[in-house]
Protein backbone atom coordinates (compact mmCIF):
# COMPACT_ATOMS: atom_id res chain seq x y z
CA UNK A 1 0.00 0.00 0.00
CA UNK A 2 0.78 3.33 -0.92
CA UNK A 3 2.21 5.45 2.33
CA UNK A 4 -0.03 7.80 3.43
CA UNK A 5 0.65 11.77 3.83
CA UNK A 6 -0.92 14.45 5.70
CA UNK A 7 -4.07 15.49 4.55
CA UNK A 8 -5.24 18.68 3.29
CA UNK A 9 -8.77 18.39 0.91
CA UNK A 10 -8.35 18.80 -2.46
CA UNK A 11 -11.53 17.51 -3.68
CA UNK A 12 -15.05 16.98 -1.53
CA UNK A 13 -18.34 15.21 -2.84
CA UNK A 14 -21.19 16.08 -0.64
CA UNK A 15 -24.62 14.04 -1.25
CA UNK A 16 -24.46 13.78 -5.26
CA UNK A 17 -27.91 12.19 -6.71
CA UNK A 18 -27.47 11.62 -10.13
CA UNK A 19 -29.02 9.62 -13.18
CA UNK A 20 -30.18 9.87 -17.00
CA UNK A 21 -33.78 10.36 -17.49
CA UNK A 22 -35.71 9.02 -14.97
CA UNK A 23 -33.26 6.46 -14.08
CA UNK A 24 -31.10 7.61 -11.05
CA UNK A 25 -27.56 5.77 -10.60
CA UNK A 26 -26.20 7.73 -7.04
CA UNK A 27 -27.81 8.36 -3.69
CA UNK A 28 -26.69 10.65 -1.92
CA UNK A 29 -22.77 9.69 -2.71
CA UNK A 30 -20.03 11.87 -0.62
CA UNK A 31 -16.55 11.08 -0.77
CA UNK A 32 -13.26 13.30 0.07
CA UNK A 33 -9.75 13.06 -1.86
CA UNK A 34 -6.67 14.70 0.10
CA UNK A 35 -3.90 16.85 -1.49
CA UNK A 36 -1.34 14.31 -2.30
CA UNK A 37 -3.76 11.11 -1.44
CA UNK A 38 -4.57 7.99 -3.47
CA UNK A 39 -7.87 6.86 -3.10
CA UNK A 40 -9.88 3.53 -4.87
CA UNK A 41 -13.36 3.24 -5.76
CA UNK A 42 -14.70 -0.25 -5.24
CA UNK A 43 -17.61 -1.61 -6.65
CA UNK A 44 -18.76 -3.98 -9.64
CA UNK A 45 -20.49 -3.54 -13.05
CA UNK A 46 -23.24 -1.11 -12.89
CA UNK A 47 -22.56 0.44 -9.25
CA UNK A 48 -22.39 4.11 -10.37
CA UNK A 49 -18.49 4.59 -10.75
CA UNK A 50 -18.01 6.36 -14.16
CA UNK A 51 -21.23 8.12 -13.25
CA UNK A 52 -19.55 9.65 -10.26
CA UNK A 53 -15.69 10.45 -12.11
CA UNK A 54 -18.02 11.45 -15.12
CA UNK A 55 -19.68 14.20 -12.51
CA UNK A 56 -16.45 15.00 -11.16
CA UNK A 57 -15.15 15.54 -14.36
CA UNK A 58 -18.06 17.60 -15.67
CA UNK A 59 -18.79 15.63 -18.22
CA UNK A 60 -22.46 14.37 -16.52
CA UNK A 61 -24.00 17.06 -14.00
CA UNK A 62 -25.32 15.86 -10.98
CA UNK A 63 -29.72 16.33 -9.95
CA UNK A 64 -28.32 17.20 -6.09
CA UNK A 65 -25.52 17.70 -4.06
CA UNK A 66 -22.33 19.99 -4.62
CA UNK A 67 -18.64 19.43 -5.77
CA UNK A 68 -15.82 21.34 -3.84
CA UNK A 69 -12.14 21.57 -5.43
CA UNK A 70 -9.32 23.59 -3.98
CA UNK A 71 -12.06 25.46 -1.25
CA UNK A 72 -14.61 25.94 -4.51
CA UNK A 73 -17.75 24.84 -5.44
CA UNK A 74 -16.98 23.80 -8.72
CA UNK A 75 -20.76 22.00 -9.66
CA UNK A 76 -21.27 23.61 -12.35
CA UNK A 77 -18.10 24.50 -14.06
CA UNK A 78 -17.64 23.05 -17.62
CA UNK A 79 -15.03 20.22 -17.69
CA UNK A 80 -12.50 22.28 -19.73
CA UNK A 81 -12.32 24.81 -16.52
CA UNK A 82 -12.31 21.85 -14.78
CA UNK A 83 -9.09 20.90 -16.65
CA UNK A 84 -7.38 23.68 -16.53
CA UNK A 85 -7.66 24.15 -13.30
CA UNK A 86 -5.80 20.45 -12.37
CA UNK A 87 -8.71 17.94 -12.98
CA UNK A 88 -7.88 14.94 -15.71
CA UNK A 89 -9.81 12.26 -16.09
CA UNK A 90 -8.20 8.67 -17.81
CA UNK A 91 -11.28 7.55 -19.19
CA UNK A 92 -12.28 3.53 -19.87
CA UNK A 93 -11.31 2.10 -22.92
CA UNK A 94 -8.50 4.89 -23.15
CA UNK A 95 -9.91 6.65 -26.01
CA UNK A 96 -7.28 7.41 -28.14
CA UNK A 97 -7.23 8.71 -31.95
CA UNK A 98 -5.98 5.87 -33.69
CA UNK A 99 -5.29 7.64 -36.65
CA UNK A 100 -2.87 9.80 -35.14
CA UNK A 101 0.59 9.44 -33.45
CA UNK A 102 1.51 8.45 -30.11
CA UNK A 103 2.88 11.66 -30.01
CA UNK A 104 0.09 14.11 -31.44
CA UNK A 105 -2.28 12.04 -29.25
CA UNK A 106 -0.10 13.29 -26.10
CA UNK A 107 0.21 16.95 -27.76
CA UNK A 108 -3.31 16.55 -27.59
CA UNK A 109 -3.44 16.49 -23.74
CA UNK A 110 -1.29 19.86 -23.35
CA UNK A 111 -4.15 22.13 -25.06
CA UNK A 112 -5.02 23.04 -21.64
CA UNK A 113 -2.12 24.58 -20.39
CA UNK A 114 -1.85 28.23 -19.96
CA UNK A 115 1.90 27.95 -19.61
CA UNK A 116 2.77 26.20 -23.41
CA UNK A 117 6.45 26.26 -22.43
CA UNK A 118 6.26 23.78 -19.99
CA UNK A 119 5.01 21.24 -22.83
CA UNK A 120 8.22 20.07 -23.44
CA UNK A 121 9.36 19.43 -20.16
CA UNK A 122 6.10 17.69 -19.74
CA UNK A 123 6.81 15.34 -22.76
CA UNK A 124 9.81 14.49 -21.32
CA UNK A 125 8.51 13.59 -18.27
CA UNK A 126 6.07 10.94 -19.97
CA UNK A 127 8.72 9.67 -22.02
CA UNK A 128 10.82 9.16 -18.95
CA UNK A 129 7.72 7.54 -17.16
CA UNK A 130 7.21 5.38 -20.05
CA UNK A 131 10.19 5.08 -22.45
CA UNK A 132 8.33 2.67 -25.25
CA UNK A 133 5.92 6.06 -25.84
CA UNK A 134 9.42 7.66 -27.08
CA UNK A 135 10.40 4.75 -28.97
CA UNK A 136 6.75 4.62 -30.39
CA UNK A 137 6.36 8.12 -30.72
CA UNK A 138 5.78 8.35 -34.49
CA UNK A 139 3.47 5.17 -34.42
CA UNK A 140 -0.68 5.71 -34.92
CA UNK A 141 -1.99 5.18 -31.62
CA UNK A 142 -4.35 2.95 -32.74
CA UNK A 143 -1.69 0.09 -33.57
CA UNK A 144 -0.40 -0.02 -30.11
CA UNK A 145 -0.90 -2.71 -27.52
CA UNK A 146 -4.06 -2.43 -25.13
CA UNK A 147 -1.29 -2.10 -22.37
CA UNK A 148 0.88 0.43 -24.80
CA UNK A 149 -2.80 2.20 -25.63
CA UNK A 150 -3.44 2.53 -21.63
CA UNK A 151 0.14 4.33 -20.95
CA UNK A 152 -0.36 6.37 -24.10
CA UNK A 153 -3.92 8.22 -21.94
CA UNK A 154 -2.39 8.01 -19.14
CA UNK A 155 0.84 10.09 -20.56
CA UNK A 156 -1.79 12.19 -22.53
CA UNK A 157 -3.57 13.25 -19.21
CA UNK A 158 -0.18 13.90 -17.56
CA UNK A 159 0.14 16.31 -20.19
CA UNK A 160 -1.88 18.80 -18.60
CA UNK A 161 -0.05 19.10 -15.55
CA UNK A 162 -3.17 18.04 -13.21
CA UNK A 163 -3.25 18.11 -9.65
CA UNK A 164 -5.85 15.19 -9.62
CA UNK A 165 -6.07 12.07 -12.13
CA UNK A 166 -9.19 10.26 -12.24
CA UNK A 167 -8.16 6.81 -13.76
CA UNK A 168 -11.30 4.54 -14.68
CA UNK A 169 -10.62 0.74 -14.74
CA UNK A 170 -6.86 0.90 -14.44
CA UNK A 171 -6.42 -2.72 -15.42
CA UNK A 172 -9.67 -3.60 -17.55
CA UNK A 173 -8.32 -6.18 -20.60
CA UNK A 174 -4.49 -5.53 -19.69
CA UNK A 175 -1.86 -8.66 -19.29
CA UNK A 176 -0.45 -8.47 -16.29
CA UNK A 177 3.21 -7.11 -16.88
CA UNK A 178 1.59 -4.24 -18.46
CA UNK A 179 -0.28 -3.70 -15.32
CA UNK A 180 2.53 -3.88 -13.45
CA UNK A 181 4.16 -1.12 -14.99
CA UNK A 182 1.15 0.96 -15.40
CA UNK A 183 0.68 0.76 -11.49
CA UNK A 184 4.51 0.90 -10.89
CA UNK A 185 4.46 4.44 -12.55
CA UNK A 186 1.59 5.52 -11.24
CA UNK A 187 3.59 5.20 -7.99
CA UNK A 188 6.55 7.13 -9.21
CA UNK A 189 3.90 10.04 -10.44
CA UNK A 190 2.55 9.95 -6.94
CA UNK A 191 6.15 10.22 -5.31
CA UNK A 192 7.45 12.94 -7.72
CA UNK A 193 4.78 15.24 -8.70
CA UNK A 194 2.85 14.87 -5.67
CA UNK A 195 -0.16 14.58 -7.15
CA UNK A 196 -3.74 13.23 -5.93
CA UNK A 197 -5.15 10.37 -7.37
CA UNK A 198 -9.11 8.43 -7.61
CA UNK A 199 -8.64 4.98 -9.14
CA UNK A 200 -11.73 3.31 -10.28
CA UNK A 201 -10.78 -0.84 -10.36
CA UNK A 202 -12.33 -3.60 -10.57
CA UNK A 203 -9.26 -6.18 -9.12
CA UNK A 204 -9.97 -4.86 -5.47
CA UNK A 205 -6.66 -6.61 -4.36
CA UNK A 206 -4.87 -4.02 -7.09
CA UNK A 207 -6.86 -1.14 -5.80
CA UNK A 208 -6.43 -1.76 -1.98
CA UNK A 209 -2.85 -2.23 -2.23
CA UNK A 210 -2.66 0.60 -4.46
CA UNK A 211 -4.63 3.21 -2.72
CA UNK A 212 -4.50 4.53 0.52
CA UNK A 213 -7.87 5.30 1.53
CA UNK A 214 -11.31 3.70 -0.28
CA UNK A 215 -14.83 3.65 -0.87
CA UNK A 216 -17.28 0.90 -1.63
CA UNK A 217 -19.97 1.47 -3.90
CA UNK A 218 -22.83 -0.84 -4.42
CA UNK A 219 -26.29 0.43 -6.56
CA UNK A 220 -25.17 4.13 -6.38
CA UNK A 221 -24.74 4.25 -2.60
CA UNK A 222 -21.27 4.20 -0.84
CA UNK A 223 -21.71 1.39 1.95
CA UNK A 224 -17.81 1.17 3.57
CA UNK A 225 -15.12 4.24 3.49
CA UNK A 226 -11.79 3.74 5.10
CA UNK A 227 -8.12 3.04 4.68
CA UNK A 228 -7.26 0.53 2.18
CA UNK A 229 -5.37 -1.32 5.14
CA UNK A 230 -8.37 -1.72 7.58
CA UNK A 231 -11.02 -2.25 4.45
CA UNK A 232 -8.48 -5.45 3.01
CA UNK A 233 -8.96 -7.46 6.02
CA UNK A 234 -12.91 -6.43 6.76
CA UNK A 235 -14.90 -9.79 6.80
CA UNK A 236 -17.36 -8.43 4.02
CA UNK A 237 -14.93 -7.39 1.59
CA UNK A 238 -12.89 -10.53 1.85
CA UNK A 239 -16.11 -12.39 0.93
CA UNK A 240 -18.05 -10.61 -1.12
CA UNK A 241 -14.89 -8.91 -3.18
CA UNK A 242 -11.72 -10.89 -2.75
CA UNK A 243 -13.37 -14.33 -1.78
CA UNK A 244 -12.01 -15.53 1.25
Amino acid sequence: MTEPREKLELLTVRDLDAGYGDAQILWGVSLGIAQGEIVGLLGGNGAGKTTLLNIISGLNSPKTGSIHYLGEEITHVNTYNRVRSGITQIPEGRQLFPGLTVRQNLLLGSFSLADKSRVPEELDFVFDLFPILSERQKQLAGTLSGGEQQMCALGRGLMSNPKLILVDELSLGLAPVAVERIVEALKKVYREKSLSILVVEQDVHLCLELSTTAYVLETGHIVKQGPSEELAKDPQIRKSYLGI
